[in-house]
């Protein structure tokens, strides 16, 4: 089952391709499931489908030295079949179909990023603590989250076992709204604004007694 598993790579790469190339429109989860089908084909060294809506694999004329390189299935040998097996289960293939080709998390996922750098988790802020700090996050990943791309870099992440991946090396964020903020400070050209915190999750539940909760708890204490 080697075989099987070198084409792991190019399934990952043909499902986000599938998702991310399909416009939205009336057959988007069809044309998305079609592509993703077209695996049966392509894995056998098979290049046109019968479904109508992709009749041919979009990428270029392999060149000999590539087709030879590929280790391509046999159709219908015991590892195709088992690559069907897995690879178009009913489930799977609703998941596909179902997949955004524009809602990609990535983003909000580097804004938590952010966040989680102004306002650490493990610290407790109270409320206007938390908010000025949300506020900073905010200004901070609006001015930086376009940065352009200065280079290219090689790692080797733990869970590919050898295996690399390239990633964009950002230029160095800026500051910029700091000195704004100065600037408006020394200027007085900012107005103050009350912050009234909101009450508690617990603010409307009845509190116990401090007395009677801790006798309680030394009766039920395995140490009394």
């Amino acid at each position: 089952m080697m075989v099987v598993k070198a084409w792991s790579k190019s399934v990952l790469n043909h499902f986000y391709w599938a998702v991310k190339s399909t416009p939205s429109g009336p057959d988007e989860v069809n044309i998305k499931k079609a592509k993703w089908m077209s695996l049966k084909n392509h894995v056998v060294n098979k290049h046109q489908h019968d479904d109508l809506l992709f009749p041919k694999c979009a990428h270029p004329k392999l060149r000999a030295t590539e087709e030879r390189k590929k280790k391509w299935l046999k159709r219908d040998s015991e590892p195709h079949l088992k690559f069907q097996n897995v690879m178009f289960k009913k489930q799977l293939m609703e998941d596909i179909g179902n997949c955004s080709s524009i809602g990609q998390t990535s983003r909000i996922e580097s804004y938590h990023s952010v966040v989680n750098h102004f306002a650490p988790k493990m610290i407790h802020f109270h409320y206007e603590n938390m908010l000025c700090r949300l506020l900073l996050a905010v200004m901070h990943y609006n001015e930086n989250c376009g940065r352009d791309t200065k280079g290219l870099s090689i790692v080797y992440p733990k869970f590919k076992h050898g295996g690399y991946t390239v990633r964009k090396i950002l230029e160095d964020p800026s500051y910029s709204y700091v000195n704004q903020m100065f600037d408006m400070l020394e200027s007085g050209d900012y107005r103050k604004v009350a912050v009234v915190a909101p009450p508690t999750l617990s603010a409307d539940k009845q509190h116990p007694d401090k007395v009677q909760a801790f006798a309680e708890f030394k009766k039920r204490s395995r140490f009394n």
